[in-house]
């Protein structure tokens, strides 16, 4: 099996993480073996699983990038933007090793600016899957408007703190920078 790394990435409330859980699922209907990963800040939804903002579901172990092993023929990672930038290393060795990794996350932060280490995968990745939400007025959103007063760069959170924008209704300094 050869590797390669796919990324599916785009605004809150896009379904990053419904598209990740899909191929996770369908790999292992193929019989592959997968495991999927979550950082360990992340704990909206649950603790030991990837779950979608729709409440659809996959086991998946909280960890740090460094705790990331590759004993399996898929590997899901959520919300890659909160790995942080030694992930572009992990990904990159379990690729090699013939892994194929997925992996959805935020390609920007609050104030539209790139993301932690996902400009770098993104430049990586064999496949991107960008997609959209729908922002206030109806177009396309492509950005994610934080609407809470926070000056914190990471801040989990999900409706109650971020809704999805289009370029003309984004505002970068709405969101307490």
């Amino acid at each position: 099996m050869r590797g390669r790394l796919e990324i599916v990435t785009g605004p809150m409330f896009s379904g990053k993480t419904e598209r990740l859980i899909e191929r996770l699922k369908v790999a292992q209907n193929l019989g592959h073996s997968v495991k999927a990963y979550k950082p360990k800040i992340d704990g909206r939804y649950a603790t030991d699983a990837i779950v979608s903002h729709k409440g659809r579901r996959f086991d998946a172990s909280p960890v740090d990038v460094t705790e990331i092993e590759g004993a399996h023929d898929t590997i899901g990672l959520d919300e890659g933007q909160f790995f942080g930038d030694p992930v572009v290393e992990v990904v990159t060795r379990l690729v090699q090793k013939g892994v194929r990794v997925i992996i959805s996350g935020l390609d920007l932060n609050c104030w539209g600016e790139p993301f932690g280490p996902m400009p770098t995968l993104l430049s990586l990745a064999d496949d991107v899957m960008k997609l959209r939400a729908t922002c206030k007025c109806g177009a396309d959103a492509s950005r994610s408007q934080r609407i809470v007063s926070s000056a914190e760069a990471i801040l989990v959170g999900g409706s109650e703190s971020y809704e999805p924008r289009c370029l003309s209704c984004f505002d970068p300094h709405g969101a307490g920078k």
